[in-house]
Order: C-alpha cells, then sequence, then structure tokens
C-alpha cells in the first residue's frame, strides 16, 4: 500500500505530461515554434528567482513570466521577423540574467532551486497531477473548439492571412499554452531540458504522418515510452530520471527517422 501511494502521483504525472506535451507539442513543431519553448523556459527562470526573492509561489512567479515572454514572443515574430532569432536570444539571456540577480538578493537558503533547474519527476505529488489535468482540460477545449483554424494556421499561415482568419489570436493562444505546459513541467523535466519533452516526441510523430490526430496520437505513445519509460529505467538502475527520458525520447526520434527511411 505505501509503495502504490509512492508511484501513483509518479504515474498520474508521466500520463498527463505525455498527454499534454504531445498536444501542444505537435502545433509548436509544425508551426516551427519549438525552439521558442527555449525562450520561455529560461524567461521563467527569473520569474523563479523573483518568487522565491518576494515569498511568493514558484510556480506563479514562472508563470506569470512565461506567459508574458509568450505574448511577447508572438509579436516579436510578427513585427521584428529578421532579427526574431536575436530578440529571442536576448529574451533568454534577459530571463536567467533577472533570475540570477534575484537569488542574489534573496534573504536565506531558496528550496527546489536544483529540481526546477534539472528536474526530478520521483518528487512528483498529487497536486503535480491536479494542476496537469486542469491543463489539459482547458487546452483540449481550446484545441477542441479551434481545431480546424489552428491547423490552419500551423500548417500556412499566410494562407491563413489571405482569407482573413484570426492568425494573431491562434498564434497566442498556442504560445500561451506552450507556456503553460513548459512552467508545469519545470519540475518534471527542469528548466534546461523541458524543450526536449516538447520538441522531440512531437517531431518523432510528425516526421511518420501530417495528420495532426494521428501525429498527437504516437506523441503520446513516444512521450509516454520516454517519460515513463525513462522514470522506471532510472529508478531500476539508481539513475537520474531527467537524463533517461532524453535518451529515450531520442531514440524515438531515431526510430522514427529509420522507419520513415525505409
Amino acid at each position: 500500500m505505501d509503495s502504490l501511494l509512492f508511484w501513483a502521483p509518479t504515474i498520474l504525472v508521466c500520463v498527463l505530461a505525455s498527454i499534454l506535451v504531445a498536444v501542444v507539442g505537435v502545433f509548436a513543431v509544425a508551426r516551427k515554434t519549438s525552439y521558442m519553448a527555449g525562450s520561455i523556459a529560461h524567461s521563467a527562470f527569473g520569474g523563479l528567482g523573483m518568487a522565491f526573492a518576494i515569498g511568493i509561489s514558484p510556480l506563479l512567479g514562472a508563470g506569470v513570466f512565461a506567459v508574458l515572454t509568450a505574448i511577447l514572443v508572438v509579436w516579436i515574430k510578427q513585427r521584428f521577423k529578421a532579427y526574431e532569432d536575436i530578440l529571442l536570444n536576448g529574451i533568454w539571456a534577459f530571463g536567467m540574467a533577472v533570475g540570477i540577480l534575484a537569488l542574489h538578493m534573496t534573504q536565506g537558503y531558496v528550496p527546489d532551486l536544483f529540481a526546477y533547474l534539472f528536474g526530478n519527476i520521483l518528487l512528483s505529488d498529487f497536486y503535480d497531477g491536479l494542476y496537469l489535468g486542469i491543463a489539459l482540460a482547458v487546452i483540449s477545449a481550446f484545441v477542441y473548439r479551434f481545431y480546424d483554424l489552428i491547423q490552419t494556421v500551423s500548417f500556412d499561415e499566410d494562407y491563413a492571412k489571405v482569407l482573413n482568419l484570426p492568425t494573431l489570436s491562434v498564434s497566442f493562444g498556442v504560445m500561451v499554452a506552450i507556456a503553460t505546459v513548459t512552467v508545469l513541467l519545470l519540475k518534471i523535466m527542469g528548466m534546461i531540458l523541458v524543450v526536449c519533452l516538447i520538441a522531440i516526441p512531437a517531431a518523432a510523430a510528425l516526421h511518420l504522418t501530417h495528420l495532426l490526430p494521428k501525429a498527437m496520437l504516437l506523441g503520446v505513445v513516444f512521450s509516454l515510452i520516454s517519460v515513463l519509460g525513462g522514470t522506471l529505467l532510472a529508478v531500476f538502475w539508481d539513475l537520474p530520471a531527467t537524463p533517461m527520458i532524453v535518451f529515450l525520447a531520442l531514440m524515438t526520434l531515431g526510430f522514427a527517422f529509420l522507419t520513415k527511411a525505409k
């Protein structure tokens, strides 16, 4: 019974996280914006530092910074496309700088910072599962309601603009969803490697099919193999879970490429 209570939150988080990253990851990769998750994740570090400095919830601080960054990223992509990579690197560096400065000014010991930097899925609890479940319900409803619109914008944004579709609103919605998932996964994968879980299983799925529903299903399978499999291997071999998750994710990508090559 004690063993079941210990493993239940971890398994729940593995399943919910796998579904979430498959949903947002497929749209991010299809729109070629998965790299923006890196800027969001690193800018969230600024929110973590500010949260520790003023004594509020780390997830709240990271979430505010991440959502604001997501909105800024979409605006930059629309207005300054020629300088997009430079400006995104600037956002990345600014978030890290703010976080480091805020942590330097924080009095006393900063708890759980290592977990947010490098992740540890074994530290998950039922509250993490609850937050992921709420996010999954909201994001799934958003995707279901605006699926055709999101699909059109994801694969051909210029054509969508010609049709006078609300491309900007869709872009904001997708990036805010990515920001939300990124923040919720900080404790699982860590700020440094969270982009891997969002991008790689989705990329593997989209390499095998361009049908979004099928890609999402494959993405869930690849994510479960990576997250749940990596966690079990880490426990069995007494190793950190995050690297094992990344290695299995890369293996699924290699499998997808070798399969399609045949």
